[in-house]
């Protein structure tokens, strides 16, 4: 790829060459749409019987509560419940992307 001839792919800001305007367009569109609310899957009483600590009792429980009854089972070996953690460390991901954007934007996410 001779890097002095005009390309008409485009450099986004994360660094990757997007296609045309309109993908990048849109990807600005993705970068600056509020993300969606999170919804709680599992209640509080749910989150108390599982002994779920009061740190851990976020939009994510619902991944962790199977977490922890697998690694029990399993014995903490780390090779074991890797799909469990992989998702429950996604979904902490997701949140704090969304934390992050509304903190970006003035606002605060206590009302979700």
């Amino acid at each position: 790829l001779n890097r002095d001839a005009k390309s008409s792919r485009a450099m986004s800001h994360s660094g990757a060459f997007v296609a045309d305007e309109a993908a990048q367009r849109e990807l600005d569109d993705m970068r600056n749409s509020r993300p969606p609310k999170p919804v709680a899957y599992v209640t509080k009483e749910e989150m108390h019987d599982a002994y779920v600590p009061h740190e851990w009792r976020d939009f994510c429980a619902h991944l962790l509560i199977p977490l922890n009854r697998c690694r029990e089972a399993e014995y903490h070996l780390p090779w074991k419940c890797e799909t469990l953690r992989n998702a429950y460390e996604k979904c902490q991901h997701n949140d704090y992307e969304r934390r992050r954007w509304l903190k970006s934007k003035g606002e605060d996410g206590a009302e979700d």
